[in-house]
């Protein structure tokens, strides 16, 4: 997305006391879907820190982290826990490698429990254990170099990250490809993971190293064993001479991804181009999650993951053409409205907004709010007092049609009295290909 959100995390990067050799423009660009990886959150990460990899060549990784804390009863096992607590999808069960790798350093205990690797992705599950007292407004990232038998460049984020109780940290860590990179995974990963320390960001993103001293553990990951099903769409999205064809879908135990080719992905005289979505009857939009691009004789192709759909919904293919620049005489596209219990908002374009109820319950705030149109697949910021901050979570979804959708928000407890503002990003140009929905038909890719 392209919205003022995007320059908040640059210069947020800018700012990082981190000093590894990274390129912090690719890896904030990459964090934002069509160029910028912004729906790579599940559920909206509030800032970004960095760590350094090595895959034969240095990589980069961005930290996006969630502070959702849901109450269930404690298990061992990281991948059990995500799994059960609805963080992530239930695909990943039975379909990891298990892995018993352990480390001690300092008051720490660092264990690996599973890794994942389906050709697209490398994924990994950590517990950290102390045996003192963790702050909780902390982010403990492992800092990792990889050595395998492909030279790429990849990129990855902590996409999970809970405190199970006041000694026990689990994360999920997930490395893809670089989105600006025509390389991919080799069909087979053989090589070495090396855990080279803990890195303690605290909450103003100044790093504390725990060296770890321990060999590397081997891994031998064969993509293979991870069974998808293609579903071929070849469908064509238009707009004044500008177009892209939807060629497939691919359906994995943790993802769906759609691949798009663009003959001319971006009008470079006129600035336009597509915003496309997938719209669950059940789900809503569904969360994106990477992107990568590769090159052919016929135009770019783009691959984009998204999470799975609902196992009973209809799977539909929206999209927008949009052209980015400032509304009218030169005003702010990125325009914020106070919201308040009751408050029906018409916002031409971008669709309508009704707020339900506003509530603070503990250390949250639940916005219910019905949303129709474009905004009903927008990631929502809101400002209080001088935080802006995105949901850590969207539950209680209520599909009422396309682009037409009731749901909680949860963010962290706001202060009411200071009021609440929601910023939207309005487009110079914003129009729904309606005519040009494209229809799936799921129980062929079951």
């Amino acid at each position: 997305m392209d919205d003022n959100f995007d320059k908040e995390l640059k210069g947020m990067a800018k700012k990082s006391n981190v000093k590894e050799p990274w390129d912090i423009k690719e890896l904030v660009e990459n964090a934002c879907k069509n160029n910028k990886k912004i729906n790579k959150f599940s559920k909206p990460k509030k800032f970004i820190i960095a760590a350094s990899m090595l895959i034969l060549c240095t990589a980069s990784f961005g930290i996006f982290v969630s502070a959702n804390v849901q109450e269930i009863p404690i298990i061992n096992k990281v991948l059990e826990y995500f799994t059960k607590s609805n963080k992530i999808d239930k695909g990943y069960e039975g379909n990891t490698v298990k892995e018993n790798y352990s480390a001690i350093e300092d008051k720490y205990t660092v264990g690996i429990e599973d890794v994942y690797f389906d050709g697209g992705k490398l994924v990994f599950f950590y517990k950290i254990k102390s045996t003192e007292v963790l702050d909780k407004s902390n982010v403990y990232y492992l800092n990792t170099t990889l050595k395998v038998n492909a030279n790429i460049d990849a990129t990855g984020a902590l996409e999970e990250k809970e405190f199970i109780d006041d000694y026990t940290y689990y994360g999920m860590i997930s490395y893809g490809i670089n989105s600006n990179s025509s390389e991919t995974w080799p069909e087979i990963l053989d090589g070495t993971i090396t855990i080279n320390s803990i890195d303690i960001y605290d909450k103003d993103n100044i790093i504390k190293t725990i060296q770890i001293n321990e060999e590397p553990f081997k891994i031998n990951l064969d993509s293979k064993n991870i069974k998808s099903k293609d579903l071929l769409i070849n469908k064509i999205i238009s707009y004044k001479g500008l177009k892209s064809e939807v060629t497939k879908l691919t359906k994995s135990p943790t993802g769906i991804t759609m691949e798009v080719l663009n003959s001319n992905p971006w009008n470079q005289n006129s600035e336009v181009y597509f915003r496309t979505y997938l719209w669950d009857s059940k789900k809503g939009v569904l969360d994106f999650k990477d992107k990568t691009n590769d090159t052919s004789d016929d135009g770019i192709i783009i691959r984009e993951q998204y999470e799975n759909p609902s196992e009973d919904g209809e799977l539909s293919i929206i999209s927008f053409v949009s052209k980015s620049g400032p509304v009218g005489n030169g005003e702010d596209r990125n325009v914020t409205y106070k919201l308040d219990e009751g408050i029906q908002l018409d916002l031409g374009d971008l669709g309508k907004l009704e707020v339900e109820s506003i509530v603070n319950k503990n250390d949250k705030t639940i916005i219910t709010m019905r949303t129709t149109g474009y905004i009903s697949v927008n990631h929502l910021s809101i400002i209080n007092g001088d935080q802006k901050y995105l949901a850590s979570q969207t539950t209680n979804k209520e599909v009422y049609g396309d682009l037409d959708m009731k749901a909680d928000y949860i963010f962290p407890k706001l202060d009411k009295e200071t009021g609440i503002y929601i910023r939207l990003d309005h487009p110079k140009l914003l129009e729904l290909l309606a005519n040009q929905t494209i229809r799936i038909n799921l129980s062929n890719l079951r």
